[in-house]
């Protein structure tokens, strides 16, 4: 389990080239950046990185 600190990264821009993840936002609000573009997450939310996609995941 992660829990960063409020306006730090839980994830830096990265990518996998043989696995997906998966996450579940427990609390909170944020953003995942996804490739280009950036979506807004919440509590409850469940989100799949799919393998050699690029992908960040900042916490609000």
């Amino acid at each position: 389990m992660v829990a960063p600190a409020p306006g730090m990264r839980a994830f830096p821009f990265h990518s996998h080239r043989a696995n997906d993840e998966l996450f579940h936002v427990l609390s909170g609000t944020g953003e995942l950046r996804l490739g280009a573009r950036t979506h807004p997450i919440r509590a409850g939310d469940f989100i799949a990185c799919p393998a050699a996609g690029y992908w960040a995941l900042p916490q609000a």
